[in-house]
């Protein structure tokens, strides 16, 4: 049977999963519609992709000077 992973919580045969949660009993008649919603996803068994390096960003603070209102 197919695993899936929660993307959004939902309830269903009087359980609650939450997401990231990885789940097999989905009703087989709702899979369809909740990926198409994109409330789960179907996990292949492979391990998650890494997240790419993310650039670090050079934050500017800007200073600015309050001249009141007139």
């Amino acid at each position: 049977m197919a695993t899936y992973r929660v993307i959004q919580g939902i309830d269903y045969k009087g359980r609650r999963a939450e997401p990231g949660d990885i789940v097999d009993d989905i009703p087989t008649k709702s899979i369809r519609w909740l990926t198409d919603q994109g409330i789960i996803e179907k996990v292949d068994g492979k391990a998650p992709e890494p997240v790419a390096d993310v650039e670090e960003f050079d934050w500017v603070e800007e200073v600015i000077e309050d001249e009141g209102v007139e």
